[in-house]
């Protein structure tokens, strides 16, 4: 059972349906006919009541995306930065064929700190017909430079197939070559109104081939790499694997969710099962997620396992309904066996524990029934008891150091638990040691 918040910590929201790539692994590209580019008065009217919402709720980050949010984000710059001015994180997940240096100039005024962008292959012809565009190569390319240029970290994603796998090594290379951040690697998944997918998914083994060659491509050019979905832990075929692409949860219905460019609301940016509107609020919609926290969707050789819930979340809901027509299905890449590899615990360095710490003046708390969460970034965010959640409040607002003999005294531990405790919020860059 996962508790419930009062509401999502960061979500996806899609500004718009309209894109100027048709990717093959997207649903768009599976659609009867094709997507109106320009909003309406009435979209923008939805896209208003989702800012709202958002900052009503105290959402702490916020991924703009689409289709391809670059089309419309003037149109729809002051409803986002509404979300800058409440204090939210924002990232954009983009092509980049489309930015321009006054979008560049858009995209810093309304704050946006991070930039995820989809290359499929360092091939141009692979991927423009991936992305079933002739230049797409070339514009994107050409976006992600302009970027880099102007100061912003950009992650490169490459949406994996069967067309593009041996292209892993050369893109990962040419993404440390662009000045990315990070190169990321991401099986395709079936969109749920593709009649058959299977010419494009990867099998098992591949998919399994493309961890390893993940981790060869970031000892050799010295990137930073990952996976941006959940897999199943029993997948893994390797310690090394595991520990590294193992540590993903699905977070639909628990600590995130979507909102697409129409205001209806889904657990993530897969599913097409809607749970409300922005209308009627995101709160609502949230609470009609119980299922996704319940446990009941969970296929029950899954629930049996010994490294379910604490090392794997069971693989994906959606894509186990795509293959057996329920969320409750079995993910085509679970091979419903305890694991066999193992996940390395991460070793916490303590701090002498006189140490002393402040709190990270860019975190920001809130209220939870359990106590509350404590959050510097997407990736870098603690749910926290009553007793904690209020010594990191009162530190904040008083601007006052901590120690883990206080941390000890607040939680009923010992120091040498205090000291753990504020070395897991360091790692998090909660607090920072003075």
């Amino acid at each position: 059972m996962f508790k419930t918040l009062s509401a999502p910590v960061s979500l996806q929201w899609e500004i718009t349906p309209w894109c100027n790539h048709n990717c093959i692994h997207c649903y768009n590209f599976w659609r009867q006919g094709r997507l109106p580019f320009r909003l309406t008065d009435q979209d923008v009217q939805v896209c208003s009541q989702a800012a709202r919402e958002i900052i009503a709720n105290h959402v702490f980050h916020v991924t703009i995306t689409g289709g391809e949010p670059l089309a419309v984000l003037p149109r729809l710059s002051s409803q986002i930065a509404l979300l800058s001015d409440a204090g939210i994180n924002l990232a954009i997940n983009t092509n980049l064929t489309l930015l321009t240096p006054d979008k560049v100039v858009l995209l810093r005024e309304l704050g946006f700190k991070s930039i995820l962008t989809s290359l499929m292959a360092a091939d141009a012809m692979t991927n423009d017909y991936l992305a079933q565009t002739p230049g797409a190569y070339d514009r994107t390319v050409a976006g992600i430079k302009l970027a880099v240029e102007n100061g912003f970290p950009v992650a490169i994603n490459m949406v994996v197939t069967k067309a593009n796998l041996q292209h892993l090594d050369a893109t990962a290379r040419l993404a440390k070559e662009l000045g990315a951040v990070a190169f990321t690697a991401t099986k395709a998944s079936a969109p749920s109104n593709c009649p058959d997918f299977s010419e494009h998914q990867l099998e098992v083994g591949e998919l399994q081939q493309m961890f390893v060659a993940l981790l060869e491509a970031s000892d050799k050019y010295d990137i930073v790499v990952d996976s941006l979905e959940h897999y199943p832990s029993c997948l893994m075929p390797s310690d090394d694997t595991l520990t590294k692409f193992g540590v993903r949860k699905c977070s639909a219905g628990k600590t995130g969710c979507t909102i697409g460019f129409d205001g209806q609301i889904r657990p993530c940016s897969h599913a097409s099962d809607i749970y409300g509107h922005v209308d009627n609020g995101l709160a609502s919609a949230w609470q009609n997620m119980a299922e996704w926290r319940d446990l009941s969707l969970i296929p029950d050789g899954c629930q049996s396992c010994p490294a379910f819930p604490q090392i794997c979340s069971a693989g994906c809901r959606v894509e186990g309904k795509t293959y057996s027509g329920t969320l409750a299905g079995k993910d085509p890449y679970c091979l419903q066996r305890p694991p066999t590899a193992i996940r390395r615990p991460n070793r916490l360095q303590l701090y002498p524990t006189e140490t002393q710490f402040a709190v990270e003046e860019r975190v920001r708390v809130r209220r939870e029934d359990f106590g509350g969460i404590a959050f510097y970034s997407s990736s870098r965010w603690l749910p926290v008891d009553e007793n904690l959640y209020t010594t990191l409040r009162v530190a904040t607002e008083e601007g006052k150091h901590i120690t883990a003999e206080e941390v000890a005294n607040e939680l009923g531990v010992n120091v040498t638990a205090g000291a753990k405790t504020l070395r897991l919020l360091a790692q998090k860059n909660i607090v920072v040691a003075q």
